[in-house]
């Protein structure tokens, strides 16, 4: 069997505890595992801007890693600063996945080249008014030039442009990305139909209870890692790698040892090699001085 030479690890339920921090062992683990030549990919649904502060705090350009956000769209060099983005959805899939919001009355959420359109039904009256104090926000920061934190680590670019949508002929161009979101109960109910709706050209994937993300049929993040790979003499033999999502199940499987969080989806364990403690017990960081033979 290869050396395990890479490690990738999900953020949210996984790197991140409850507290949306990197406990000090499992940033000891992950250090001392990159200054024994091991390199570490940060694979998450976020973008590029959302992972930055916790590459940094890993010391991920020093050490040759990378970051593969919005579930494989981007895959960042942390060393050359260099960026591949990969497939978007088209504006057709944009607009038959706001259709379908509409419909069934959950929340569009859906990042773009230039920023995002926001649909939001009547009848998450409380999600409106966040909707409404963030893009009051948002117009307020439009004067300066730099990214700032919106909402619970959320970054957004202060040039961006956020657009709330009613119609369906207001979706004038294709996305990076595309959030579901409602209560979990009734997220449970719509998810066969956004499956039957998706088809094949569409990767639908359930990220917590409440969230389903939806990227292009070929964007993954096991894709984005493979990219992130070929610029290294690694190959996913060489690679262990943690999740808890639907997002990760590619990962997980591609990976030569896939391990899900105690915390994960029933589905994501049930594909993994290894079934590690949850991200509030550093789950990340026993399995690596278990795995990896660190003292």
């Amino acid at each position: 069997m290869a050396k395990l030479a890479v490690i990738a690890c999900d953020l949210d339920g996984t790197l991140l505890n409850s507290s949306k921090q990197i406990s000090p062992k499992t940033l000891q683990a992950l250090i001392e595992a990159q200054q024994r030549g091991i390199k570490v990919i940060l694979a998450s649904g976020r973008n590029v801007a959302m992972i930055m502060p916790f590459a940094q705090q890993l010391n991920l350009d020093q050490y040759g890693g990378f970051i593969v956000g919005m579930n494989g769209h981007e895959i960042y060099d942390c060393t050359t600063k260099e960026t591949v983005i990969t497939d978007s959805m088209t504006l057709q899939q944009t607009r038959r996945v706001f259709a379908f919001a509409k419909k069934y009355k959950t929340q569009f959420l859906c990042e773009h080249d230039q920023g995002f359109l926001v649909y939001t039904p009547a009848v998450m009256f409380p999600i409106k008014l966040l909707v409404w104090f963030l893009r009051s926000r948002h117009a307020l920061k439009k004067r300066h030039q730099t990214e700032y934190s919106l909402i619970g680590g959320f970054v957004m670019k202060s040039d961006a442009n956020v657009k709330v949508i009613h119609r369906v002929n207001q979706i004038n161009t294709g996305s990076r990305k595309i959030g579901i979101a409602q209560v979990t109960g009734y997220t449970n109910f719509v998810w066969p139909r956004l499956l039957k709706i998706a088809g094949d050209d569409l990767n639908v994937m359930k990220v917590t209870p409440y969230w389903i993300d939806i990227m292009a049929s070929t964007v993954s993040k096991a894709a984005g890692i493979n990219i992130a790979l070929a610029k290294t003499q690694l190959t996913f033999d060489h690679l262990i790698a943690f999740g808890d999502a639907q997002n990760d199940i590619s990962m997980i499987q591609a990976a030569k040892v896939g391990v899900c969080m105690s915390n994960g989806m029933d589905d994501v364990k049930e594909v993994a090699d290894i079934i590690c403690d949850s991200n509030d017990e550093d789950g990340i960081a026993k399995t690596l001085r278990t795995y990896l033979s660190f003292d």
